[in-house]
């Protein structure tokens, strides 16, 4: 007791003083890391090639992320003040994050998170983004192969009933949906956005209480139904990451409807260190 009571009276005593040297190590700490991001002479992104393949319903908003490589002793959110997009068909940017991710040969893996609203039906392209930094310079980063499908959201019957994945270190990807209405449905196709670029192989596994198929065609689901699906998908070697959502098209009561299911897989991470040195090589050694 007589020792807390001597701390509080020196503390109290000296409260100043130790104020004074947290303020300035504050201060110190601040100014070091700005003069470490000074010091770097390397501020480029370098964007990985990543496929977007996704689709959704009108006004939903998706996020979409796009990994870079970035110099560690660069502190980009000190130097960034906003990130506008560059669109064709009604995309539209509600919010946006940069997150920190792993070193790698003094390059950090860091990513930007898009949050985009879908505005239209039907195709959409994310063909860029527009970075905006604190000293007023901009800069446009390009993307190929970006597309989002907005579907009209007129009946929508097929969710995830209880898990899939989000994450896929290769081409393979899980996740269970089902008949949420009333009635039975028949399946006609799963399929993806722009199929020239993505497709889906001859690995298809589908178990219903019916049995289990290795395709979709024809599939009659009835209500409260589970389908489990597992998949591979097919992409050109060029990409490093791809992030696709699938959508099924099926019959009811005499009409065709299409809805989107999962929230999407993002294939590729972690990424290997073999593929890590190749990405580096490329974008970094090579550049």
């Amino acid at each position: 007791m007589n020792k807390l009571k001597r701390f509080i009276i020196m503390f109290r005593k000296y409260r100043y003083l130790i104020l004074f040297f947290i303020v300035i190590i504050l201060i110190g700490s601040v100014a070091y890391q700005t003069y470490k991001s000074n010091k770097v002479t390397d501020k480029e992104l370098y964007f990985l090639n990543t496929l977007v393949s996704l689709c959704g319903y009108k006004n939903d908003v998706i996020n979409v992320p796009y990994p870079f490589l970035i110099h560690d002793g660069y502190n980009l959110k000190n130097d960034i003040s906003a990130v506008q997009i560059i669109e064709e068909g009604g995309l539209s940017l509600t919010n946006w994050q940069l997150n920190d991710g792993t070193t790698y040969k003094k390059y950090e893996l860091s990513n930007i998170g898009l949050d985009i609203k879908i505005g239209n039906e039907g195709i959409a392209r994310l063909k860029g983004i527009r970075v905006i930094f604190k000293n007023g310079n901009k800069k446009e980063y390009y993307f190929q192969d970006n597309t989002i499908l907005g579907l009209n959201n007129d009946i929508e019957v097929l969710k995830v009933a209880n898990q899939e994945t989000y994450l896929s270190p290769d081409s393979h990807t899980t996740f269970d949906f089902k008949n949420s209405s009333n009635d039975t449905i028949t399946l006609n196709k799963i399929s993806f956005v722009e199929e020239n670029n993505i497709g889906v192989s001859n690995l298809l596994q589908i178990k219903t209480s019916g049995g289990s198929f290795d395709k979709i065609e024809g599939l009659v689901v009835k209500p409260e139904e589970v389908l489990d699906v597992k998949m591979e998908t097919t992409v050109a070697d060029r990409y490093d990451l791809y992030l696709v959502r699938p959508f099924v098209e099926f019959s009811v009561n005499g009409k065709i409807h299409i809805n989107t299911i999962t929230n999407g897989t993002l294939h590729g991470l972690p990424i290997s260190d073999s593929k890590m040195e190749e990405i580096y090589n490329r974008l970094i050694i090579n550049k």
